[in-house]
């Protein structure tokens, strides 16, 4: 892929997939022999670099039909991911893009299942850096920041149902944002 862009300054990052009961608590899992089966959710977390600036996101798969929890996580996700990139504008504290984020679980019912302190994250020079989007972030949003949204979730106590994770790159802008991940969120289903 990267040769076919014509430059060498894209450069592979990292992929990391996590599926399956036994991985869906675990955030940076390792490669394991596993076969997937129906009903198995897939979380890929990937990222690469361009001029050595990084950028990260995440989407999601079902193996087969969803089941009915799982939609219901799965909407609840989207709908909280997207709610915490609507409100990223210039002048506001990151803190607001947390209780977004926070408030679409709670409404949903589903705040036991998500005990989250923290929904993003910086990213430019590493895939991980200041600030950080928590619950008590005073950091006020600027023109140019780079940002990373993420309310990761697993249901409680067990993870059975699944982990719930979408991700997307956004940059400020003057008025704004702008989303840089283009991948379509759709929770991809396979026949």
């Amino acid at each position: 892929m990267f040769r076919e862009m014509g430059t060498s300054d894209y450069r592979p990052g990292f992929v990391m997939v996590r599926s399956g009961r036994l991985k869906y608590r675990m955030i940076n899992v390792e490669a394991f022999d596993k076969p997937l089966r129906r009903g198995d959710l897939v979380i890929v977390d990937a990222g690469a670099t361009y001029k050595d600036y990084w950028t990260d996101f995440m989407r999601m798969a079902c193996i087969g039909e969803p089941s009915g929890e799982q939609r219901r996580f799965f909407d609840c996700e989207l709908t909280s991911q997207q709610a915490g990139v609507d409100v990223i504008r210039p002048g506001i504290a990151l803190k607001e893009i947390f209780h977004a984020c926070a408030t679409v679980i709670k409404e949903w019912g589903l705040a036991a299942h998500a005990p989250i302190e923290r929904v993003g994250h910086g990213v430019g020079l590493d895939m991980h850096e200041p600030p950080s989007i928590a619950y008590n972030s005073e950091t006020i949003v600027e023109e140019n920041m780079v940002l990373t949204v993420e309310p990761i979730f697993t249901d409680q106590p067990d993870g059975q149902i699944g982990n719930f994770a979408l991700e997307d790159v956004v940059v400020v802008t003057a008025t704004g944002h702008e989303v840089l991940s283009s991948f379509p969120k759709d929770l991809w289903i396979t026949p």
